[in-house]
């Protein structure tokens, strides 16, 4: 069950960084935080350019080690993208290596991994594919009300929910120099902060940590760049020759008709 929830849950990190891919556009909302607004005005606008970036994330839980990530994302817009995921869980008896590669090529998310019949509890031997179309309408049922509607996220609602949560934090710039842009974030339970790179507003570091040496988490960044176009290809996914790539569209679409976001009559679904 925790191997399938995490093929399911690799499906839905492919789409936490384009799910809210549209520039926010300037709000007559009075500036309360400085810091949090310079944030929201420039980081969004990301989602309309190309960019790469590979991220390297550390996590300390407690006293022990735990999984270490890198993720390297190709974006070109939020139906056009492309993950390299590598995990490093540790385990007291046998560490574990996993590796996810996604590509939506406009019309589908692909997965595929060499640990697909492992993580998936033997439900799928090689590569997967999701219509995004689907994908977005379950984003939009998952999300606050008039949030996300026909896959484009209402960038006021959006600011509105990151407002609502910095809320929660003490949120100022501190720190900053003439290359990063440094934010620092604390409450009663967490505390850390982040960088952004002033030129491109691509994220460069962050840090979290509970109190107490509970845990912490840690990323940095590396091959971060604005790119003007990439190589034809890119985001196309190739089986390899004599594998064939099984569809889940039909198996999200029955739990989209269970959330009640599916049409109001529907055939029956073969699989």
């Amino acid at each position: 069950m925790i191997k399938k929830s995490l093929l399911f849950g690799t499906v839905a990190l492919a789409t936490t960084v384009p799910a809210f891919a549209q520039e926010a556009e300037a709000e007559a909302t009075p500036v309360q935080n400085p810091a949090l607004e310079e944030v929201l005005a420039n980081v969004p606008k990301l989602m309309n350019k190309h960019w790469q970036t590979t991220m390297n994330i550390d996590v300390q839980e407690g006293e022990e080690a735990g999984p270490k990530v890198k993720v390297g994302v190709k974006f070109m817009d939020k139906n056009h993208f492309a993950l390299d995921l590598n995990l490093d869980i540790p385990d007291e008896f046998e560490a574990q290596k996993m590796e996810f590669h996604v590509i939506a090529d406009g019309t589908y998310l692909y997965l595929n991994s060499p640990n697909m019949a492992e993580v998936s509890g033997g439900m799928a031997q090689g590569p997967v594919k999701v219509e995004l179309a689907t994908i977005w309408k379950m984003v939009e049922l998952s999300t606050p009300s008039g949030a996300m509607k026909e896959g484009e996220m209402n960038t006021d609602a959006l600011a509105g929910m990151v407002r609502e949560a910095a809320s929660q934090f003490t949120f100022k710039e501190e720190g900053s120099t003439e290359a990063n842009k440094r934010y620092i974030m604390s409450n009663e339970d967490v505390s850390g902060h982040i960088v952004f790179a002033k030129d491109t507003w691509l994220p460069r570091s962050m840090e979290m940590s509970g109190p107490n040496g509970e845990g912490s988490m840690k990323m940095s960044s590396s091959d971060s760049k604005i790119v003007e176009s990439f190589p034809e290809g890119t985001f196309a996914f190739t089986p390899a020759e004599g594998v064939t790539v099984m569809d889940l569209t039909p198996m999200l679409q029955m739990q989209l008709n269970q959330m009640g976001g599916g049409a109001e009559e529907e055939e029956d679904l073969e699989f």
